[in-house]
Formats: structure tokens, C-alpha cells, sequence
């Protein structure tokens, strides 16, 4: 049986439950893999994407902060990568050519709307950041007709540039502009992993129902924390994301989309 080298690039990168989850899916589909964690260095994701070619490797995700990198790096790119002007997932084929997709949209929309019930449409969503996590998701969340979407990021004209992309969908607002009528706060930004205090005004979770953040950690992160602490939401954490969007990786290198529950079961209870 043919084994599959796979990896996962970031940094950092040592927290990833990414081969748990391949491994996991790979066993249910009767396939061979190995996967493994990559740390890339300041300024080396296209080296450490060569030295992974050159070492037999058949496919990659992308995390934090390389997602910009790899859809720059890319030979090709799907529709969804194109849009999201970021990669989460490579394919590599015989001669060294990078397929670029990003599925970490549709794994948003799954978590939330089937593993956690929520509605999107005609809720007004708070998004905070306006990087390659933020643009991976953000015609999906538009494609869900929320009554409307906000993004706050540090940079006005990150957020901006982001915004202008919508149409008039979405709106790009500075620190004193947010509002206090959200119903969704949804965390891009790498607060949950980075360390340092969250300085945001706690008047926008005065309404909101629905906490989420896109990155997660062992136990809750410091954006669930900071919810938790100062309203009455249920905040979550990405997990569940994360499970999804790999399950649509596998799927886009293997044409097999494996199940996704049992997965996410496991990582909650253990998290």
C-alpha cells in the first residue's frame, strides 16, 4: 500500500492537532499516511515547502502565519483560494506543481451552523481581524446573509482592503466605531494563541448570544476567557473548525470526505 507524506506549516506549530486528526481519518479510510509538524522560520515557508518536496511529499496544510505564503506560492489556485487571497491546503503533484485550496470557510459555516446549531442569517456579526483566517472565511459568512458583517482589525487599512472585496456587505469600523448590538463575535486574530492582554471594549458583547473563536489551545484560550469573564455567552473555541476544514482537505487530496463527529468528540474531551 502506497503511504502519503503529509505535514502541517506554521509558527508556531507545536500545539497542532492536525496529524491527530489525518491519522484519525486516514484510519477510517484504510489509507497510509504519514503526517508531521513543520516549523517554519521567520521568512522560510517557500524553502521549507521545497526541502517537504524533495522529501517525497504529497500534500500540506498551512496555519498560522504562512497562509498569505502559500497562496502566494502557489502554481494554481481553486476559486475559493483565488477569493480568499489565501491557502490552507496544498496538493503536490509529480512534477513539484502546487494546487492551492482553502477550505477553512466552509469548515466555519459547518462547525457553526451543524455541529452547534446556530443560525447565521439576519444575525449582525462582530469579526475581529482582517488576516489570511479572516480572509479565508469571509465570503462564506457573506453567503450566508447575515443582516451584517463588522471588522475590526489594528490596521484600518487591512480591514479596509478586506471590506471593499463585499461590496457594501462589509463594513470596516476603528476601535471607538464598534457597536453594542452584535450577536456574533467571531475571533480571526491570533489572540488565542499569542500571549498579552485583549484590549477590547466590553460594551460589544452587551447583546451577543454567540462567542467564537477561530484558533484554540489547551483549555479555553484568552478570548473565550475574556468572554466568559465579562458577559454571559457560551464562547467556543475552533476545534470543531478545525475538524471540518481538514475533513474538506482530505477530501480535496484523497476524494474521500471522512466522518467528522467522532473526531471532534474526541478532541473536546480531551481539550
Amino acid at each position: 500500500m502506497k503511504k502519503y507524506k503529509l505535514a502541517v506549516m506554521g509558527n508556531p506549530i507545536a500545539h497542532s492537532r492536525s496529524p491527530i486528526i489525518h491519522n484519525f481519518f486516514a484510519k477510517a479510510v484504510e489509507l497510509e499516511i504519514s503526517y508531521e509538524k513543520l516549523l517554519v522560520p521567520f521568512g522560510g515557508f517557500d524553502e521549507t515547502v521545497r526541502s517537504f518536496i524533495r522529501k517525497g511529499g504529497y500534500g500540506f496544510n498551512v496555519t498560522l502565519p504562512c497562509k498569505r505564503d502559500a497562496w502566494s506560492l502557489a502554481d494554481r489556485l481553486s476559486s475559493s483560494a483565488a477569493e480568499a487571497e489565501a491557502v490552507n491546503t496544498v496538493l503536490i503533484d509529480n512534477n513539484g506543481f502546487l494546487t492551492g485550496e482553502n477550505t477553512d470557510g466552509i469548515g466555519l459555516i459547518k462547525d457553526i451552523e451543524v455541529n452547534l446549531a446556530k443560525t447565521i442569517p439576519s444575525k449582525k456579526i462582530l469579526v475581529l481581524g482582517a488576516g489570511g483566517a479572516v480572509s479565508g472565511v469571509m465570503k462564506s459568512l457573506v453567503d450566508r446573509n447575515p443582516l451584517g458583517i463588522s471588522v475590526y482589525n489594528r490596521t484600518r487599512e487591512k480591514s479596509e482592503k478586506l471590506a471593499k472585496k463585499f461590496s457594501g456587505r462589509v463594513e470596516a469600523l476603528d476601535l471607538d466605531e464598534l457597536a453594542d448590538d452584535y450577536d456574533f463575535l467571531i475571533n480571526g486574530t491570533s489572540i488565542g494563541i499569542a500571549s498579552g492582554q485583549i484590549n477590547l471594549p466590553k460594551r460589544i458583547l452587551d447583546k451577543v448570544e454567540f462567542c467564537y473563536d477561530m484558533v484554540y489551545d489547551d483549555g479555553l484560550t484568552p478570548f473565550q476567557r475574556w468572554c466568559q469573564e465579562n458577559s454571559k455567552c457560551r464562547a467556543y473555541n475552533g476545534i470543531g473548525m478545525l475538524v471540518e476544514q481538514a475533513a474538506e482537505a482530505f477530501a480535496f487530496w484523497f476524494g474521500k470526505r471522512p466522518e467528522t463527529l467522532p473526531v471532534i468528540e474526541k478532541l473536546r474531551k480531551e481539550n
